[in-house]
């Protein structure tokens, strides 16, 4: 439910709505939640909750523009669909993000700085500042890597072909303009001494990359980050476009622009800690 109602949420905040869309997504959340209510889950269940308000934003702005979304009625069985016009959670959908509020990043505490990052997907058409871009870069430097090896490597993409042709093959990014620079961050495995060692590649190539995206945040340059989870034929595809070295291996990707001056965002909402955490203090069972 949460992966396909997100989707439905990133074709909410498009700058230009396509009405009628993610049909396929539409069918599959449908299925899902029939599924959810027909083996007697709770559903007051946040992922439950979330699909709702999704779709209530999805056949509220369809109304709203005088867009047939009868196609939400086919699609959903009648009880969900009262569920849907009866629901009075805001917790899916999608929020403004405004370049002003950026303009203080670097004052802000780290909890707020944390909590508003979001992963931000159109962006201005103005050159992004490579200086901000390299202290970025350097703040994320100070992310922990076993044993201080510093595995992780960033590769700069500001080519619009080049980009173009890498995100192509990534896949994650259609629907939206090409971001004026992409990050692909990969980690090299000679750093590394034996197997017993061989997940401490992705270990230290996402530690660095969580810290990379805070440095992005801290000097207000908007990111999103981008997958890479290719087949075998698409990996070797993606190795020679981008020239990645044999010896490293690639961790993910990372859309980089300018703010515009305000864009919608997917609401992306998170379980309560107390629910993910086991021990004092959560909610877990086991």
């Amino acid at each position: 439910m949460t992966f396909f109602a997100h989707s439905l949420e990133k074709g909410l905040s498009h700058s230009e709505i396509r009405y009628q869309f993610g049909i396929n997504a539409l069918r599959n959340l449908a299925a899902a939640m029939d599924e959810f209510s027909s083996r007697g889950f709770d559903k007051s269940s946040a992922a439950y909750v979330n699909g709702l308000s999704v779709l209530r934003e999805y056949v509220v702005l369809h109304d709203a523009a005088g867009e047939n979304a009868e196609h939400v009625r086919k699609i959903f069985s009648e009880a969900i669909i009262e569920e849907v016009l009866s629901c009075d959670s805001y917790l899916g959908g999608t929020l403004p993000v405004s370049k002003k509020d950026k303009s203080e990043n670097r004052d802000k505490t780290f909890r707020d700085l944390f909590l508003g990052r979001w992963s931000i997907r159109e962006y201005a058409s103005t050159p992004v500042d490579l200086n901000s871009l390299a202290e970025a870069i350097q703040i994320a430097t100070k992310a922990p890597s076993v044993c201080n090896r510093q595995s992780a490597r960033v590769t700069v993409f500001t080519d619009h072909e080049m980009v173009k042709q890498i995100l192509d093959v990534q896949g994650g990014f259609t629907g939206y303009l090409l971001p004026p620079v992409l990050l692909m961050i990969t980690t090299e495995t000679s750093a590394f001494l034996s197997v017993t060692e061989r997940n401490q590649v992705y270990t230290d190539g996402g530690l660095f990359s969580m810290a990379l995206l805070l440095g992005l945040e801290y000097v207000s340059l908007a990111a999103c980050a981008l997958n890479a989870m290719f087949t075998v034929r698409d990996e070797r595809k993606m190795r020679h476009i981008a020239g990645v070295p044999e010896s490293e291996n690639i961790i993910m990707f990372i859309a980089v622009g300018n703010f515009r001056e305000q864009v919608f965002v997917p609401k992306s909402f998170r379980f309560p800690g107390s629910e993910i955490t086991r021990g004092p203090g959560g909610g877990v069972a086991g």
